[in-house]
């Protein structure tokens, strides 16, 4: 039952130092009475944490891995992926940062190699790439620039090798005449 007055305590910034607290405590998941009664559930296979916002449908999630380190958080609406996500490397360094809507990724994004060096920036709309993407080579020379239309590519293709050198230049535009 202590457990149960830290979820009525628990702000939307603690929910990440809770879950890990909850976990490393290896406390026993809510009874459904419980969870009906408290802002945050705890998913039944014990990895995920969930704090509703009164009685909207929006929410914040953390996931855990079977060792007790933070692989996903993010905003939730209506059971979906709706807002700001981050997953993480196993070390805690941030994987991939975006924005979804409605379960998809929608807007900026950025992914990063497990030393912690950006490996992808771009966007998504709807689900699609949508604009420019630039990937970098793990050295941190830049390897690729890619544009996209609604998923389609687009515009002209650059690729570098990791010394800086462009090998390859390709032009996407479309074929449709104007």
């Amino acid at each position: 039952m202590v457990f149960l007055f830290l979820f009525f305590s628990c702000g939307e910034s603690e929910l990440r130092e809770k879950a890990i607290q909850l976990f490393d405590e290896n406390a026993s998941i809510l009874s459904l009475q419980e969870q009906n009664n408290s802002s945050v559930t705890r998913s039944s296979d014990g990895l995920q944490f969930t704090k509703r916002e009164d009685q909207k449908k929006v929410s914040q999630t953390v996931g855990l891995t079977q060792k007790g380190k933070v692989s996903f958080e993010g905003d939730m609406k209506d059971g979906k992926p709706h807002g700001n996500w981050t997953t993480f490397f196993p070390d805690g360094r941030p994987r991939w940062k975006g924005v979804k809507k409605e379960g998809v990724s929608h807007g900026p994004f950025t992914m990063w190699y497990s030393n912690g060096k950006r490996k992808i920036e771009g966007n998504y709309e709807e689900g699609k790439k949508h604009g420019l993407s630039t990937m970098w080579h793990l050295n941190g020379v830049k390897w690729k620039e890619q544009s996209h239309d609604n998923g389609n590519p687009s515009g002209t293709w650059r690729t570098w090798d990791n010394k800086g050198e462009l090998v390859e230049s390709i032009d996407h535009r479309s074929t449709v005449e104007k």
